[in-house]
Parts: C-alpha cells; structure tokens; sequence
C-alpha cells in the first residue's frame, strides 16, 4: 500500500507549507478525487544518520471518520511509540500521511524485530489498536524521498 500510494503522490497537485518552528513541512496533495494530508520530517536524523534506519515500518489505520476518540488515541499512539523508538535510536518518524478514511505513519528502522519489540512494549497499557503493519528494505531512503519530493540533507 505504502509503495502505490508514493507512486501515485509522484503525479498529483501536491501545496507545500513550511513549519518553521519544527523541522517538519506539511504538504496537501490530490490522489483522484481523495486529498491528503502529508507531514513529514525535513531533515535526516541529525546524531545517526540515514544509513542507521535502513527499513521502513508503515503503520496503517483505517477509519470511517476521524472523530476526537479516534484522534486522540492516534495522538496516543504516535507519541508513545515515536518517543519509545527514537529514545532507543531504533526507529525514526519521518512522515504521516492523511487521507479521508485512513492515516499511514513511516518509519524508518534499524530492523522490523527491534521495532517490532518497542511497538509491543510500549503500547501495551493502551486497548489494542486498529492498525496494520508492513516493512521493506529501503536503505537509500527512496521511499522518503519520493513522499517528501526532496532529497534530504546528506549525513
């Protein structure tokens, strides 16, 4: 799912607006008649580098509307998880992506076992979540790239 919906952003009508005050960017773009929403990290993990994160975990969650239950337990679990992985340096949040009925985070790993392990432990005193996971390879981060339609600064 993660690789088609790249694919697909690669030829939409795609705003980009800045966040100065994080290193984050927002972009809105148009996939046939859905818009999304696209916020994603501006530069590579700073202390490690791109090449420590060498996979992909895309965490997907479907919904059939974005209420303020389900937002708030989506709020729940990007905290919780992004602050577990990336205190651990084993994981690093680098985009989420919003469409009318689902919402995609991508990560990128040192492995899917190691985020796989801070997933479970740390999400375990919430109710199970609706999600579903999937990871590839992706050393050269091309994935990112595409989604965020920019290289990142080399480290």
């Amino acid at each position: 799912m993660l690789r088609n919906l790249i694919s697909r952003l690669l030829s939409t009508k795609r705003e980009e607006k800045i966040l100065p005050q994080e290193s984050w960017s927002v972009t809105t773009a148009t996939l046939g008649e859905e818009s999304l929403i696209i916020r994603f990290r501006v530069n590579a993990p700073e202390q490690l580098g791109k090449a420590h994160f060498p996979n992909v975990v895309a965490i997907s969650w479907g919904f059939e509307s974005l209420s303020p239950t389900t937002q708030e337990a989506m709020s729940n679990l990007e905290d919780t998880l992004t602050d577990a992985v990336e205190k651990q340096n084993k994981a690093y949040l680098t985009a989420i992506v919003t469409g009318p009925d689902s919402r995609e985070w991508q990560y990128y790993s040192t492995s899917h076992d190691d985020f796989m392990n801070i997933l479970n432990e740390s999400l375990s005193c919430f109710p199970a979540f609706p999600i579903k996971i999937s990871s590839f390879s992706d050393p050269e981060w091309e994935a990112y790239s595409r989604l965020a339609g920019s290289e990142l600064s080399p480290n």
